[in-house]
């Protein structure tokens, strides 16, 4: 599965907003880098969680016996060991 990351150029423009958010104080570059790779690239997959959730949408496996259960944050294997 390929992921479209941000490039260069979108997340030196996104630091360069948050350092003029942050009153254009000098001595946060990196911080300000940082963050705003967290946003470009977070963001979107939050995006994406949130969409599942509003359709109801639950990831799968197609294994026999295995399924998600709601709530519980992981899979369940109903295959039984075979000892």
């Amino acid at each position: 599965m390929k992921t479209d990351r941000p490039t260069e150029e979108q997340i030196r423009q996104r630091a360069y907003e948050i350092f003029l958010q942050h009153g254009s104080q000098p001595g946060h570059d990196v911080d300000n880098w940082l963050q705003a790779e967290y946003e470009l690239i977070q963001l979107p997959v939050g995006g994406i969680a949130r969409a599942l959730k509003v359709t109801g949408n639950r990831p799968h496996d197609d294994r026999p016996g295995v399924s998600f259960v709601a709530g519980g944050g992981g899979r369940r294997d109903d295959r039984r060991s075979r000892n």
